[in-house]
């Protein structure tokens, strides 16, 4: 009784294990995020920010938008004019750059007009 009860016992461990092994695993697909989603325009502002003083050059003016060249360092940068504003005229900012480079886009904040 006691061989037949263990033989048993072996047998059904073995037919669950069998069965067990023959069942194939599927794996789920990632989930699709909202294609009408718009992407992301920018990442979250999770970084170090860095000031710089220096003067900021208007080059261009495109539908309430400036291209600046500030220096120090020649970075190109857009930002918002104010009417009056023409191109040439320079300014006093204040360039905040991100750390690392690619956390976000750098932000140039006007402090004043030079004066002529």
């Amino acid at each position: 009784m006691y061989r037949t009860g263990q033989t048993l016992f072996v047998v059904t461990l073995l037919l669950l294990l069998a069965g067990c092994s023959a069942l194939e695993f599927v794996q789920k697909a990632p989930e699709r995020e909202d294609e009408t989603a718009p992407p992301p325009t920018e990442k979250p502002a999770d970084c170090d920010w860095q000031e710089v003083r220096g003067v900021a050059e208007l080059i261009a003016i495109n539908n309430g938008d400036g291209t600046f060249m500030f220096y120090p360092g020649e970075h190109e940068v857009s930002a918002q004019v104010e009417e009056g504003w023409e191109e040439g005229q320079e300014f006093t900012g204040i360039l905040q750059q991100p750390e690392p480079e690619d956390c976000a886009n750098p932000k140039l904040r006007i402090v004043e007009p030079l004066a002529p």
